[in-house]
């Protein structure tokens, strides 16, 4: 499950060559479970311009939220169907993240802007209305499986945090994360898949061991993601080890672009993974200056 970058830098080239779009009908997304029926409705005005961003649901046959959606987190950038930017699919979706018996409406956006970013609003019903949170997605977005068998669906996603933080965006790669929505929040369960970080991390220390002698390969994002799927695993040590000796081979210093480099890139990558609770317990120690 490793960042498409490719994906990505097409969903872009998408958006900026796309000829002018006039104003449209306006369009009427529905879902249904059980009792609840949601309406998601918008009409696109331009390229990137919605309005009437608007989203309706009635529980029992009774309207319990009947309101207009914000702008998007670009503060000024309308809200964006994500199936309109996806070509494909809802927008909208009733599920019943927690197993409670009662659904939650997922309402999926599109922020707009070359490397960003899918975020959602999920609605809750808390007895007498619907409380609404968000979740931003970042580049990677999002896909729902039950992955245990116990009837509630897991998130399976990737860390967006890893974009830019050891090096430029194209070289950036993302761990990969579950989460399980709890209590009208999303919960990190990825430990208790290990083999998805087990596999992914196979993935990106092959994908490290192809490449490290290709011209202009930048290791920097492979190697920070491949050591924190190895700690969700408690194969951190090992991994740790690799690292430092991409290290004493010079593979991680003095390279073109973004992002420290040498043995400031290995001090930046553990203080890191321990900020976001990947390094439990101390930190591996540094090689000798």
């Amino acid at each position: 499950m490793i960042r498409g970058r490719l994906a990505v830098s097409l969903l872009a080239v998408a958006f900026v060559f796309v000829p002018s779009a006039a104003a449209g009908p306006g369009k009427v997304e529905t879902a249904s479970k059980g009792n609840v029926t949601a309406t998601f409705s918008y009409t696109k005005t331009g390229d990137f311009n919605y309005s009437g961003v608007h989203l309706k649901i009635v529980r029992a046959g009774q309207t319990v939220l009947d309101a207009g959606l914000p702008k998007s987190d670009c503060g000024y950038c309308d809200a964006q169907p994500f199936s309109v930017v996806e070509g494909s699919g809802k927008s909208v979706r009733l599920v019943d993240l927690d197993g409670s018996g009662e659904p939650e409406v997922i309402v999926d956006l599109y922020s707009g802007g070359a490397h960003c970013c899918v975020y959602s609003y999920i609605y809750r019903y808390t007895g007498s209305s619907y409380a609404r949170a968000k979740h931003l997605w970042g580049n990677p977005s999002y896909s729902l499986k039950d992955l245990d068998g116990d009837g509630k669906p897991e998130v399976l996603t990737n860390d967006d945090r890893f974009a830019y933080t050891f090096t430029a965006y194209a070289f950036s790669v993302d761990a990969i994360q579950v989460l399980q929505y709890r209590n009208g929040h999303f919960v990190d369960v990825t430990r208790k898949f290990p083999s998805l970080p087990r596999n992914e991390g196979n993935q990106l220390w092959k994908s490290y061991l192809k490449d490290r002698n290709t011209k202009d390969f930048d290791p920097r994002g492979v190697l920070a993601a491949y050591v924190a799927d190895e700690y969700q695993i408690g194969q951190g040590a090992k991994a740790w080890q690799d690292l430092v000796q991409a290290y004493h081979e010079g593979r991680v210093n003095n390279i073109f672009g973004l992002g420290t480099t040498g043995r400031r890139y290995l001090d930046q990558v553990r203080k890191t993974l321990k900020a976001w609770g990947y390094i439990r317990g101390a930190l591996p120690p540094l090689p000798a200056a």
